[in-house]
């Protein structure tokens, strides 16, 4: 986690995390973002002054082409800023957050080809 100060005042926050407790492939993305909208969850509902989040997940990819682990490699980033924070009814439950409501909002930065 790096917290940064915000251009014009607040924080911008950076999360990186793995996702690497899930060792059914066709679950990799919900876990994904199921992690991701706790996370901006956890940040917006803080009460500290954030601008803007950034989170991305990790996936040691190669671990069953290669013998042994491998490095994680970044597989989805996703970024939301406070404006599109603030229209969020945080109080939603966590399954309309993380399957209906945050992925309509959040910007896709970098999804990892076939990482569906």
């Amino acid at each position: 986690i790096e917290v940064t100060e915000a251009k014009g005042g607040g924080y911008d926050v950076l999360v990186e995390f793995n996702i690497d407790d899930v060792m059914i492939p066709s679950f990799f993305k919900i876990k994904a973002e199921s992690d991701m909208a706790n996370l901006y969850k956890a940040v917006y509902t803080s009460g500290y002054d954030v601008k803007d989040v950034t989170v991305t997940a990790y996936f040691p990819v190669g671990y069953r082409e290669k013998e042994g682990m491998t490095e994680p490699i970044p597989v989805l980033t996703t970024s939301l800023d406070a404006k599109a924070a603030a229209g969020v009814d945080w109080s939603l439950s966590p399954y309309d957050l993380e399957t209906i409501v945050l992925p309509k909002i959040w910007k896709v930065e970098f999804k990892r080809k076939g990482f569906e």
